[in-house]
């Protein structure tokens, strides 16, 4: 089987003083924490600096290697930072848990396109792949090119570059810049910005071929299901999940991305309801982690297992699964995020129990340990905020329930576009903690009421018109008490059709 190795060298880094250099290595640690968890499904070695100026890391397939690269460089930026990329295969075992250890062509083709941009002291674009075939020299012709291209830049040019491939139109970037639009368009006309991205298209329809297998399209299929899930819509996941694999079949599939997708299987499971059928699945993807020696896979299938346990009201057995992720985490390489996550499922867990205090500090103790590490995932903090907002307000504690829910509902919008549903789980609660003729409290439900529409949560629309038929009968509008009732009665129909759907069969 072939690889893409992916071996990055920062360029200059021992004339970097010793306060550039650490913020520099803090943000490269971060960003490779990121790669990791967003592109795992296409990653069969995670990224991980392995001397203080360089890093690797090990993918299943060359596709996507371009996008981690740019993400890279936008992270360490101003540095810059050469890469060699490798396409062969291995002669030693793959270590899943990270990028050690492992022997073979594709890691010494990476090594030798980073000693060739050592030596050429290419900036511009110093990426070089090596294969080991013929077509080197016309890889190498392509790369030279788009290194000519931008090292003739001037720093305007780059930086109009940069924002617009990260934004992807010209107006977002004359607003992010603060420069005329007709400004931006004459930048990137003279930095021949066409040319090259036309090339750089070229170089990465190149990569996407090195894999014609009916595999390759699993990590797409996999981020596609991810999207559908984060929207509720479970049926559609479960279709597409369902056909991609019975066209690649799953046990032909790496080791790791059988665990992810079992892994995803289950939540789809758990989230539809079928809480037995998802553990048996998360059980098939915890067998597959311990087997591949990958801790990190493992603390999150224990995360979810922990969560189903909790559903079943099997509330010993929750406690000691999260126990076991405590365990890894002391002695393994997880994530900081898998940490948080097991954190947040005590709090649930000692809320359920009954002790609510315990809940609220262990909620408080978790917030104060993301911000002491600077966690800026507005996603995550998001969740953090909502959830010790709403122990404060179980507890009767209003002013503080409501000032961390109104602030988890910043961090929800800033997260957009697939956190409508949380955000309108934060103005339904925020809705309900209002006195009942506040007019606040009709705006915050009609809010609420557009999130769950768009993602078809036809159980919550119906409760949401409920509660906003209520408050217009208390302001004796009948007209419009009458609308809401009639949209609470369709949506009571769709939530009990889409009750009848069931999950999909085994992939």
């Amino acid at each position: 089987m072939r690889y893409c190795a992916l071996i990055g060298d920062i360029i200059g880094s021992r004339e970097l003083a010793p306060e550039a250099r650490s913020g520099l290595q803090a943000r490269l640690k971060h960003v490779l924490e990121e790669i990791n968890e967003e592109f795992k499904m296409d990653i069969a070695a995670q990224f991980l600096i392995t001397l203080g100026d360089e890093f690797q890391g090990l993918l299943y397939l060359a596709e996507p290697v371009l996008e981690i690269i740019e993400r890279i460089d936008r992270a360490a930026y101003p540095s810059r930072i050469r890469y060699g990329i490798g396409i062969g295969e291995l002669s030693t075992p793959v270590a899943d848990e990270a990028a050690l250890g492992a022997d073979g062509p594709a890691y010494h083709l990476a090594r030798d396109g980073v000693d060739a941009l050592r030596a050429q002291r290419t900036q511009g674009f110093p990426v070089l792949v090596r294969t080991g075939g013929p077509e080197e020299h016309l890889l190498d012709g392509l790369c030279l090119l788009l290194d000519e291209m931008a090292s003739s830049w001037s720093e305007k040019q780059r930086e109009c570059v940069r924002m617009m491939r990260q934004l992807g139109e010209q107006l977002a970037v004359a607003e992010r810049l603060d420069m005329a639009p007709s400004t931006v368009s004459r930048t990137l006309a003279r930095a021949r910005y066409g040319t090259w991205e036309r090339a750089l298209g070229e170089l990465a329809a190149y990569l996407a071929a090195q894999d014609d297998s009916a595999a390759k399209d699993i990590p797409r299929v996999y981020e596609q299901c991810r999207r559908l899930m984060a929207q509720d819509r479970f049926a559609e996941a479960g279709q597409k999940l369902s056909a991609a694999l019975s066209a690649a079949g799953i046990d032909a599939l790496p080791r790791k991305q059988q665990c992810l997708l079992h892994q995803l299987s289950g939540e789809l499971n758990r989230k539809m309801g079928d809480v037995e059928r998802a553990v048996q699945e998360f059980r098939r993807a915890l067998t597959l982690a311990q087997e591949s020696q990958w801790a990190q896979g493992q603390g999150v299938v224990l995360n979810r297992i922990a969560l189903c346990q909790i559903a079943q009201k099997a509330y010993g057995e929750a406690g000691r699964t999260l126990d076991q992720v405590e365990a890894l985490a002391q002695s393994a390489t997880v994530s900081d995020s898998t940490r948080y996550i097991m954190q947040g499922n005590r709090a649930v867990l000692y809320d359920l129990m009954g002790d609510r205090d315990k809940a609220i500090e262990t909620e408080q103790a978790l917030l104060a340990q993301m911000q002491e590490n600077e966690v800026d995932d507005p996603l995550v903090l998001g969740d953090v905020y909502f959830n010790l907002g709403n122990s404060l307000l179980k507890q009767d504690n209003r002013e503080d329930g409501v000032r961390y829910v109104e602030q988890s509902l910043g961090y929800f919008q800033q997260a957009c576009p697939e956190t409508d549903l949380k955000i309108a789980k934060a103005y339904t609660l925020l809705a309900v903690t209002l006195d009942e003729h506040d007019p606040k409290a009709c705006e915050y439900l009609k809010k609420a009421l557009g999130g769950y529409q768009k993602n078809r949560r036809w159980d919550m629309v119906e409760r949401v018109a409920q509660l906003l038929q209520q408050a217009y009968q208390l302001r004796d509008d009948e007209k419009q008490a009458a609308e809401y009732a009639r949209l609470a009665k369709l949506a009571a129909k769709k939530a009990k059709q889409c009750d009848t759907l069931q999950p999909p069969a085994d992939g």
